[in-house]
């Protein structure tokens, strides 16, 4: 064996209900004392797909302190846990299979962490074996179950997985005993000493206190209980003896309580609670809470209390010793050995005991009851120390080994472990394929690899699959890194697209291309607008990143969840689909412009995302044709102002806002002319009609449905000044092409037309969808007019440029912001993506509001209806959505209801969901959908009002006549 110790440790207690408890606390801290020892320790750890959710959480965890290269998964097949159904076939494979995979890591040592755990979940801890070949050691934690059968052995099934796993610890090499205790009672049970008592510590957090608050700084009367709560815990004991205290303490003892309640117990303690008539506020059931969190309140409660009838350890007593804060606990277990004052320690069956100690440690009017010995004793426990003892009883076990197989070497391994699968009642192909899919795969070379699905399957043209295409073209793979284009249109297959060539059909693609399987060393960048797809992408990604892979998705823009009234209906609600699918994968984001990034940085604040995530922006490239050849035509030359629009004519970029401003302009006489380059987009039949029915069409109006790359040119050249009125942005081409031919603009004032014009020649801006504004900020244009300026102008980014700054980003972390949640929990599953449900009716200052019509009548998307959409302004400090507590109750929605003339409900109409959040202080446009069937009602009148379903509806309505809308679609 060489200096440095090749360790593995078995990370699924990281995986279960454990990572919540005890055990999950102990084996981090243990990591972290194993890593802090620096070259001479090679640490890999395993974790088991057969739970990938939590696998992920779980190596998201690990990655802190651990090289990917260095966690590694392996595939068990259980299906529940061995309490439940016993040992069964699968479980077997899985144990196999977990050994083999040890054997492929061929670490001098391995470490089993917790070889209780697989009770009643799928998880497998590897157990001494004679397949894996390596010497095998365990940390032994505690016999509670054994102690007490009849609260946790009670059946058959959980007796005979409790004896079997009990029975393990005779034929481990060594075992890890977390104290004193614990280390007599594995001799006690197994009857055999093959153990050390390796201790436990503390995080940094708390060995590297400040001074601890002056006991009379902290809140007086309140008592805390940190931990878990089965019945062993008698955690409602306590509860039971702050009710027999005396009437003027017991009315005033608070109780904190913090651990991962479920609901059954989080009801029988209030029950409780409520039984003896305590003050209701003064419980509180705080959950699970970050160490950052758990820290303040050790440092401003009066006191901890540990109730337990048994405990392997006590480290949440040593943690509150540390924080200076007196601990009264039951003299049970290990707790003495953490306590030493016994004065401390109370007989956890005597209800009595237990309130003169609770009585004693709350009345002492400011003074702690904690003394230094207590103090110096406490920091003797550190997870150095404990990482030290470890390492040194794992050496010796190493040590004595005489060497271990190697499936490298001759496949004996291989052989074991597939002679012993055959012997299990199971197919052959699963047998394989468990074992295959443990053999630890090679990941050679890093790749970026570029998901362009969308665009293979169906290239329309548009604007993002004009990007991908570019990107793919232009992003080089380099002497490390290799760069490959990839596709998948179902949950389990991703294809090389051979030679990055994008456009050769979907069938093509599947027979030229090779298949893509997912290592550590893998970065996927989802550059496509693969929306559609997110259910098959988000299983075969969650994969890519169980196996280590990175994955950054692409964010274009934000406008159908911030503008969805400008999309067809069908686009929102998927979109937001996507996008909480991507936040459940992605380990980063990356916009096409900063105030993209900016406005998903917001959205992730508002909605809490619970995890870190990497967010960035790059600019999109720009082709342009040479000025010289888009020189005007020279009868396009007049001495009339010229102002050009380019773009799609779709709701969303304000062609009715522009029109509406040279009316004003026209009725003035003043002499301007509007170019309109853009093809007919979705849903604007009524304003094309209004285009080419209006008198200046043709004259001052001109509308060019479609143009070349040269046509284009000459446009711009022609032009003296370029408007861009959209509500709605993630980028802002034409902007940056009136710039590359020295041109001015006028803009909607939104940030990403800020942004994206700060290489123009000159540039002003106006009130999103404010006609009058426009109008007036082209009549101080024409007032002081700026010509062609090709020597102002800032050279923009091709696509070579823009793919290299891309790659800075995604690969050598150029990251514009790390986004930290405020509260970040060590676990979070992956499908957490934070709290935005509407939990609680909304009063009216929550729901203050404005309205203001954006556009409209038009023929709705879907349904017989016609559509307006509509601003609303959330001008309170609350958070909307529509996600209620139960289907759509408490969900807020934009609706119609019509009234007769009299003020009488006729009907309610549709409800427009919020896509994802109307967050506080913002501003967005939704659509609205009035029936036709109540254009028949002249005498009626329509309300657009917002409602929060089952409370109210909010006042404040937008009022349109039955006959203003039947004559506004006639004009149109």
């Amino acid at each position: 064996m060489s200096e440095t110790l090749r360790l593995w440790l078995d990370g699924q207690c990281l995986q279960t209900a454990s990572r919540m408890r005890g055990i999950g606390r102990y084996v981090e801290g243990l990591i972290r004392g194993i890593v802090d020892q620096g070259q001479t320790v090679d640490l890999h750890v395993s974790l088991n797909a057969g739970m990938p959710q939590e696998a992920v959480a779980a190596r998201d965890f690990l990655s802190r302190w651990i090289k990917p290269d260095n966690i590694h998964v392996w595939h068990g097949v259980a299906e529940q846990g061995e309490a439940i159904e016993g040992l069964t076939d699968r479980r077997r494979l899985s144990e196999t299979a977990l050994a083999y995979h040890v054997s492929c890591i061929a670490p001098d040592v391995a470490l089993s962490t917790s070889p209780f755990e697989g009770a009643y979940d799928k998880a497998v801890p590897l157990l001494p074996d004679e397949i894996s070949g390596v010497p095998i050691a365990s940390i032994f934690y505690d016999a509670i179950p054994y102690r007490f059968p009849d609260r946790y052995l009670s059946d058959n099934s959980a007796s005979q997985y409790y004896r079997r796993r009990l029975e393990a610890f005779s034929n481990f090499q060594w075992n890890m005993c977390i104290s004193d205790f614990a280390k007599q009672e594995l001799a006690d049970l197994i009857g055999v000493d093959r153990s050390v008592n390796i201790g436990a510590g503390v995080s940094d957090h708390f060995m590297n206190l400040r001074p601890p608050l002056a006991q009379h700084q902290r809140e007086r009367n309140t008592l805390l209980y940190v931990g878990g709560f089965d019945w062993r815990k008698n955690v409602p004991a306590v509860i039971e003896a702050i009710g027999t205290l005396e009437e003027a303490q017991k009315n005033v003892v608070r109780f904190l309580v913090v651990g991962d309640l479920n609901v059954h117990a989080e009801a029988s303690l209030k029950r409780s609670w409520s039984d003896l008539q305590l003050p209701a506020d003064n419980l509180q059931l705080i959950g699970h809470v970050s160490d950052d969190v758990l820290l303040s309140y050790y440092r401003n409660v009066s006191a901890l209390i540990q109730p337990s009838f048994m405990e392997g350890f006590g480290l949440t007593a040593l943690e509150a010793i540390l924080c200076g804060t007196p601990v009264i606990a039951a003299n049970a277990g290990a707790l003495p050995e953490v306590i030493i004052d016994k004065t401390h320690l109370f007989d956890p069956h005597d209800r009595a005991d237990i309130a003169r100690h609770i009585s004693h440690a709350l009345s002492m009017e400011g003074k702690s009851t904690l003394s230094t010995e207590a103090v110096d004793h406490a920091r003797q426990f550190s997870w150095k120390r404990t990482a030290e003892i470890t390492i040194e009883a794992l050496k010796r076990i190493a040590q004595r080994q005489t060497g271990s197989l190697s499936i490298k070497e001759d496949g004996v391994v291989a052989s074991k472990a597939f002679r012993a699968a055959k012997e299990l009642r199971l197919r052959r192909d699963l047998i394989l394929g468990c074992l295959a899919r443990s053999e630890i795969r090679e990941a050679g070379t890093q790749r970026l690899i570029l998901d362009a699905t969308s665009t293979v399957i169906t290239d329309g043209g548009s604007g993002i699959q004009r990007v991908v295409k570019k990107i793919c073209d232009a992003m080089p793979s380099g002497a490390d890194t290799a760069v490959i284009v990839g596709f998948s249109d179902n949950s389990d297959e991703w294809f090389e697209v051979k030679g990055r060539r994008i456009s050769i059909g979907v069938e093509e693609t599947k027979r030229t291309g090779e298949r893509i399987f997912f290592t550590q060393r893998d970065h996927i960048l989802m550059l496509d607008s693969s929306w559609t797809f997110h259910a098959e992408h988000a299983r075969s990604l969650m994969n890519a990143r169980l196996r280590g892979a990175k994955v950054t998705t692409c964010l274009y823009d934000t406008v159908p969840l911030r503008a969805s009234g400008f999309s067809h209906i069908g686009m929102p609600p998927v979109f937001s689909q996507w996008l909480q699918a991507a936040l459940s994968y992605s380990t980063g984001f990356v916009c096409i412009s900063k105030a993209v990034a900016d406005e998903f940085l917001e959205i992730l604040k508002q909605i809490r995302f619970p995890r870190p995530l990497d967010v960035g922006f790059w600019p999109l490239g720009a082709d342009f044709v040479p000025i010289h050849e888009a020189a005007p035509r020279e009868a396009v030359y007049t001495t009339v102002p010229g102002f050009l629009m380019v773009g799609t004519i779709e709701p969303r970029k304000g062609y009715r806002v522009a029109l509406d401003a040279f009316d004003k302009l026209w009725k003035a006489n003043i002499d301007v002319k509007l170019t309109i380059v853009g093809k007919k987009g979705w849903n604007v039949e009524h304003f094309v009609r209004m285009l080419q029915n209006h008198p200046q069409f043709d004259k001052r109006l001109f509308w060019r449905s479609s143009a070349t790359d040269i046509e284009l040119g000459e446009e711009y050249a022609a032009a003296d000044c370029l408007i861009a009125s959209s509500f709605a942005e993630g980028f802002g081409l034409p902007i940056v092409e009136a710039g590359y031919f020295g041109k001015p603009i006028i803009a909607s004032d939104i940030p990403v037309f800020r942004e994206v014009s700060a290489k123009s020649v000159g540039s002003s801006f106006f009130e999103v969808g404010n006609s009058e504004a426009l109008a007036g900020c082209i009549e101080t244009y024409i007032s002081n007019p700026r010509k062609q300026d090709f020597k102002a102008v800032k050279p923009w980014e091709n696509w070579t440029q823009s793919a290299e700054k891309l790659r800075q980003v995604v690969m050598d972390g150029g990251w514009y912001h790390r986004y930290t949640p405020e509260d970040a929990a060590a676990f979070v599953h992956p499908a957490e993506i934070g709290k935005f449900e509407m939990t609680d009716a909304l009063d009216p200052p929550q729901s203050r509001h404005a309205l203001r019509l954006i556009d409209g009548p038009m023929n709705a998307d879907i349904n017989d209806a016609q559509k307006y959409i509509v601003e609303i302004a959330n001008q309170s400090d609350a958070l909307w959505s529509s996600k209620g507590a139960k289907d759509r109750v408490l969900g807020v929605f934009l609706g119609c209801r019509l009234f007769d003339l009299h003020g009488r409900l006729l009907y309610e109409g549709y409800r427009t969901e919020i896509p994802l959040i109307i967050a506080p202080k913002d501003t967005v446009f939704m659509p609205v959908e009035v029936p036709n069937d109540w254009l028949k009602r002249t005498d009626a009148v329509v309300r657009i009002e917002m409602v929060q379903e089952g409370v109210r509806w909010w006042g404040s309505p937008l009022v349109l006549r039955i006959e203003d809308i039947a004559r506004n679609m006639a004009c149109a």
